[in-house]
């Protein structure tokens, strides 16, 4: 009966509700003292009218503005922009993400080789670059964003649901759903910073899936069911989804 009401609810919202989050990209390389190169890669698609919009310090000006690349489900713009006296110290921020209510990656990399990585989101939608990077402070966003992400879908609130009715309560609860939300936090890390695209079709397809598996375990007996037996494996790797 349980594995029934699981894969209904999983077939209802397999249109609306799967995976309407996606993250921008920002990417700022320092080239020579004062000039950066800035790629900003956000999607297509968009949950409000307001764009998404980065905005640079106030010692920033364009040089040279690229037009608009598409790149699977997203869009790609490339700038060269002159700051004096650098980024340091000096805020940078995006506009329209609270309407969205999507976060941004940004990635800033200056001469020295020194890198600074940022999640802007709705609570924080600006960073002041620093003149030494916080790896704990990074660790910490990303991790967050991963959290959001999974609590934001009810595709990822259905596959936990039918965890917790699997592996039950306790420590095998905790390391399988900490699986599942460090294979969720890799896959959303590497399509935002462009390793692979988001073939959207397919991977809505494979979500409801995995849900569909994750229901015929439920009709098993615990002896019977390798969920059951090795529940972090399999929820890290339906994770990556």
């Amino acid at each position: 009966m349980r594995a029934w009401l699981l894969l209904i609810a999983a077939l209802s919202a397999f249109d609306a509700q799967a995976h309407r989050f996606a993250p921008s990209l920002l990417q700022i390389q320092q080239m020579t003292e004062d000039s950066f190169a800035v790629t900003w890669k956000t999607p297509i698609q968009t949950a409000s009218d307001i764009a998404l919009e980065p905005v640079l310090p106030e010692n920033c000006r364009d040089e040279e503005i690229s037009p608009w690349i598409q790149e699977g489900t997203g869009k790609l713009q490339q700038r060269r922009v002159r700051c004096e006296d650098g980024l340091i110290e000096r805020v940078i921020a995006v506009t329209g993400i609270p309407e969205n209510q999507s976060s941004v990656m940004l990635n800033i990399t200056l001469l020295e080789g020194v890198s600074h990585q940022a999640v802007l989101n709705p609570e924080a939608n600006s960073f002041r670059v620093p003149r030494e990077p916080n790896s704990r402070q990074v660790i910490g966003r990303y991790a967050v964003l991963g959290a959001e992400h999974i609590w934001a879908g009810i595709d990822h609130l259905l596959f936990v649901l039918g965890l917790l009715l699997l592996v039950g309560g306790g420590r095998r609860l905790i390391w399988t759903i900490t699986a599942f939300t460090a294979g969720h936090s890799v896959t959303l890390a590497m399509v935002t910073l462009g390793v692979f695209d988001y073939p959207v079709a397919l991977i809505e397809f494979l979500i409801a899936f995995s849900i569909f598996v994750l229901a015929i375990e439920l009709t098993r007996e615990r002896e019977q069911s390798k969920l059951w037996r090795h529940p972090w494996w399999l929820a890290g790797g339906f994770g990556l989804l």
